[in-house]
């Protein structure tokens, strides 16, 4: 009997322990910081897609395979703009863009990609960090909770999301009316 309480509590301590693990990894301890400023102009290219937010990953990878494979540019900032509030607006009707920040506005692009310039605008942005693939589940819970809680202004346009690797950071923004 006492054995298996012994191994009960090992098995316990693990769980709690691999738990506070991807706790963290994930952000959950992890204060977003939310500003009112100026963001942009950003540089993109990127594809449409209209289903499930969470469906958007694919042709944000499909971007990044024609970056890499026809245009010899290894992209570094990934990005996603939302048009539609989810809380409003059918699943399969959610309308938005992905794709990745590029330096210039790019020529030739063929169909179904396109290279565009999102302007500058007053917005309110904020910044999580990235440590893996679960602080891109976290972070928008944050960041979106975080707005409506502060929010004394109307958002005049579609949330951004930026997920900049090398700087280790997410980034979202919505534009001020």
């Amino acid at each position: 009997m006492r054995r298996l309480v012994g191994w009960l509590a090992v098995a316990t301590a693990a769980i709690l322990i691999t738990v506070g693990i991807l706790s963290f990894s994930a952000g959950i301890f992890d204060k977003i910081e939310i500003a009112v400023t100026e963001f942009g102009p950003l540089t993109v290219l990127c594809r449409d897609h209209r289903g499930p937010y969470r469906d958007i990953r694919r042709d944000v990878r499909d971007v990044y395979r024609y970056l890499v494979e026809k245009r010899a540019i290894l992209p570094q900032k990934g990005f996603a703009e939302f048009f539609d509030d989810p809380q409003k607006t059918r699943e399969q009707d959610l309308r938005s863009i992905g794709g990745y920040c590029t330096d210039s506005l790019l020529a030739n692009v063929p169909p179904p990609y396109s290279a565009r310039v999102i302007p500058r605008s007053q917005c309110i942005v904020g910044t999580f960090p990235l440590r893996s693939f679960l602080s891109a589940m976290i972070g928008p819970m944050k960041f979106y909770s975080g707005v409506l809680k502060t929010l004394e202004r109307e958002t005049a346009g579609p949330a951004i999301e930026i997920y900049d690797v090398p700087a280790k950071k997410i980034v979202y923004a919505m534009p001020l009316k």
